[in-house]
């Protein structure tokens, strides 16, 4: 009875000391290009994305708030530049032969559209004011039209995230 009664009160003073001290309220200024942007602006993807990034990270450690400072038209490159070690695609694992599954693009030879990957259609034109968008759904991979990341990309940059910010 007495061990009974001891394990029952050390179990008791762990349940309290954990559920004492929550985890310490987090803000993270999320500085970034379209696709910290494109975190909030879902229809901007045109819907080809459920939750960006920092929406992953705070589902995963919700003692974490973002501010989202993501802006159209500023570069990754060019923020690394900046702050040294921030790019986190170039370390991701991300690659130009899973960006995507296909382009969709003009034959040079036919005229017609085919489906074709890495490294096929990098010496292929595309043409934005008269040919047809060369990223239908089904070619999206860690990305949805080869710069801005899919869930599928958001997803391992979060997890890359995580594991940091678990830190802290």
């Amino acid at each position: 009875m007495k061990k009974w009664l001891t394990g029952f009160l050390i179990a008791i003073t762990i349940a309290i000391t954990v559920t004492a001290f929550p985890p310490r309220k987090i803000t993270w200024v999320a500085i970034g290009d379209s696709i910290t942007y494109l975190n909030e602006h879902r229809d901007e993807t045109g819907n080809r994305i459920t939750k960006g990034y920092m929406t992953r990270v705070t589902e995963k450690l919700p003692h974490i708030h973002y501010i989202n400072k993501g802006y159209n038209g500023w570069t990754s490159g060019g923020i690394a530049d900046a702050i040294e070690k921030l790019d986190l695609y170039h370390n991701s694992g991300i690659t130009l032969g899973n960006m995507v599954k296909y382009k969709r693009l003009k034959d040079p030879a036919t005229g017609k559209y085919r489906d074709y990957q890495w490294p096929d259609y990098k010496d292929i034109p595309f043409h934005p004011g008269t040919d047809e968008y060369p990223y239908p759904v089904s070619a999206i991979d860690m990305t949805y039209d080869g710069l801005h990341l899919s869930d599928k990309g958001f997803a391992v940059i979060a997890d890359m995230l995580v594991k940091i910010m678990k830190r802290y």
